[in-house]
């Protein structure tokens, strides 16, 4: 029997895309795939529109299945209707939606109804747990991973799992017949991402070693690795990490160069760190009010950091 409606709350990319080809391949019959199912993306122009959809019944499906893409909280607030769906639904009706969490006067409704719906819950992984969900994934792809290159392999794709997934596969696919994925091999294979490369052009300036740190955003600046836009906040969030640590509301800061320049920051002065914080504020409302020379801007962070500026 088809659920009325399936809900994943809080799953990765790959996740929703495997589960719902499931249950599409169950409600939907060859060759109608498209005349029975609808995707609507939120925001609705027209609330109704969903509902319509819903009611009208397939041509020669079981089901006529309507997915929800955009959707934050499963809710009225993002769904207006949801309620009397879930406390009536049509026989043929099969609503599909992903979302990050569900509403709070919903979850009732949906508690009272479980049994028509297909509901999903899944717990994020913690950041600190994905190096070794890493090295599980290159295990089922016969492969080990060094911690390290697990390590560097979340900082460069990111913490969302789909995507990690994939550059593991992709990865073991192309390291070749070696056994083992080794810190060169991520490097080799997987590009730096913008957070990564501003954080190590920041880590040199804030080290003391600002030629290079300048030779770096220049490079990244130019070769579109990294945006003024995507610079300053990368500074912004390096400053406050920084400032954190300081009054002890930090919580580790990786690897040993970036421990050594934030550490190197946090023997500011209390006036100095204000003052510098406020510098930054205003360069960034400066670039955001179309300031004629971001690239002199970006030169400034670095001075800043460095303790020339």
């Amino acid at each position: 029997m088809l659920p009325a409606g399936l809900f994943l709350i809080g799953a990765d990319r790959q996740t929703q895309e495997r589960l719902i080809g499931r249950l599409k391949a169950r409600a939907l019959a060859p060759g109608f795939e498209a005349a029975d199912s609808t995707r609507l993306d939120l925001p609705l122009e027209s609330p109704p529109s969903l509902w319509a959809a819903l009611a009208t019944q397939p041509f020669a499906s079981p089901a006529r299945v309507v997915e929800v893409t955009g959707c934050r909280e499963l809710g009225e607030k993002e769904l207006p209707g949801l309620t009397p769906y879930l406390e009536n639904p049509p026989d043929w009706g099969c609503l599909i939606v992903a979302a990050e969490k569900i509403a709070s006067k919903t979850e009732p409704v949906l508690r009272k109804h479980r049994a028509r719906f297909e509901i999903r819950v899944f717990a994020p992984l913690k950041p600190q747990a994905l190096p070794g969900w890493v090295a599980e994934e290159a295990k089922r792809s016969g492969k080990s991973i060094e911690p390290a290159a697990a390590a560097l392999l979340v900082r460069r794709v990111g913490t969302e799992p789909g995507a990690l997934k994939q550059a593991v596969q992709t990865v073991a696919l192309l390291v070749g017949a070696g056994e083992r994925i080794g810190r060169a091999d991520v490097e080799r294979l997987i590009p730096p991402s913008a957070q990564e490369t501003a954080f190590d052009i920041l880590d040199a300036a804030a080290g003391g070693r600002l030629p290079e740190a300048i030779a770096a955003l220049h490079g990244a600046l130019r070769e579109n690795r990294i945006s003024i836009e995507k610079w300053m906040g990368a500074a912004g969030w390096y400053l406050r990490m920084a400032w954190k640590s300081r009054s002890g509301r930090g919580s580790g800061f990786g690897s040993p160069a970036r421990s050594a320049a934030l550490n190197r920051l946090q023997r500011w002065p209390a006036p100095q760190a204000a003052a510098a914080l406020g510098r930054l504020s205003r360069w960034d409302l400066e670039l955001k009010q179309g300031h004629p020379a971001p690239d002199w801007i970006a030169d400034q962070v670095l001075l800043l950091l460095s303790g020339s500026g």
